[in-house]
């Protein structure tokens, strides 16, 4: 039986040679490919004589690349990414990351997943760990009168510190039962011997206020990592962004992942609040926390 040859047009002979066997072209591409296709044949002359002739620069191919550049593998896909419209990409798009593989068809060969808001199994870790801020080296006998009452409620030295940006009203007598509930069931999900956990408030409200109504929160990072330097613990969990941008405003943590600050493991937590009115989330979060607690001891 004869071998038959197979005629490969020479504007896609260097995909061939470079291992591609399926291209994924519209209208718009394949038109701009005869186009060149065309143009190239009509300069072959021109390119003839100026190959032979000194020149000032180097020849410019009609795609705008230079007459090396045009013959290598890796032309045809620049020239399409420079010539081709670019297509806006969809939220889930966006926020996965991931391209979908083309056959010939043009369809995609797999769907994109949408987006789940569901925790991983464990907390992973930023590598980039920003200095911390400042901390007061005023004595707690120097500290405002409400920051002196939140550290009279810390026994002592305790490897976990739990915080949260309510936390200061749940110590001031403004305390939510329903958040008060969901942490119990959290932090006694997770069989800690006593004295293992301290909550230490990011923000306490800045003067009593005058009436029924609770005075706003005020944060205080110098006096939080003050207390924390004295507390000494092995992991800080903060739940929720505005508790963690209180005193870690550079750190860029997004739930579910921690660093190595200051001496100690900073977790960041989906926020009280958040869980409260979304409550699926709650048993992934203990899963991440039994991860991350499962060598500390007091």
């Amino acid at each position: 039986m004869a071998v038959a040859n197979v005629a490969i047009r020479e504007d896609l002979r260097p995909w061939y040679q470079a291992g591609v066997q399926h291209l994924f072209m519209d209208d718009a591409v394949t038109a701009w490919i005869e186009q060149g296709r065309r143009e190239q044949q009509t300069a072959a002359p021109q390119a003839s004589a100026l190959a032979q002739a000194p020149a000032a620069g180097r020849p410019v191919h009609s795609s705008g690349l230079s007459a090396a550049e045009a013959t290598t593998p890796e032309t045809p896909a620049r020239s399409i990414r420079r010539q081709a419209p670019r297509a806006e990409k969809t939220p889930v798009q966006a926020s996965s990351g991931n391209h979908s593989a083309f056959g010939q068809s043009g369809r995609a060969s797999a769907p994109v997943r949408p987006v789940t808001h569901e925790a991983p199994a464990a907390c992973t870790m930023q590598e980039d760990t920003p200095p911390p801020p400042q901390a007061s080296s005023m004595p707690p006998e120097q500290w405002p009168p409400q920051w002196q009452a939140a550290w009279s409620k810390i026994p002592g030295p305790a490897p976990v510190v739990w915080t949260y940006w309510s936390l200061g009203d749940d110590l001031c007598g403004n305390a939510n039962a329903e958040r008060g509930a969901l942490l119990r069931k959290i932090i006694g999900s997770l069989r800690l011997p006593r004295g293992t956990s301290a909550f230490w408030p990011v923000a306490l409200p800045a003067a009593p206020a005058p009436d029924e109504h609770a005075a706003p929160l005020q944060a205080n990072p110098e006096i939080f990592l003050a207390g924390i330097n004295r507390i000494r613990p092995r992991r800080v969990f903060a739940f929720g962004s505005r508790a963690l941008r209180s005193f870690a405003p550079h750190c860029g943590l997004r739930p579910y992942q921690f660093v190595h600050y200051n001496g100690f493991r900073l977790y960041a937590m989906p926020d009280i609040d958040y869980l409260l009115e979304s409550p699926a989330p709650v048993e992934a979060v203990i899963s991440c926390l039994k991860v991350a607690l499962q060598k500390v001891s007091r």
